[in-house]
């Protein structure tokens, strides 16, 4: 029997405290978390992690 499967997120900010603090709530929250600090960052972790589609709030 497995457990729940933990949905993934890519927080990117060029602020490194701003995402550290939204990754800290998101992996509280049950979420996996993975972070970058540009966007370029951003591109190359979705490419090798097979992170969801990227969206703006």
């Amino acid at each position: 029997m497995t457990g729940p499967v933990a949905h993934r997120v890519l927080v990117v900010d060029d602020e490194p405290d701003i995402t550290a603090l939204v990754a800290y709530h998101l992996a509280k929250a049950g979420y996996r978390v993975a972070t970058s600090g540009n966007g370029r960052e951003a591109l190359r972790a979705r490419v090798t992690e097979t992170l969801p589609t990227p969206f703006r709030p």
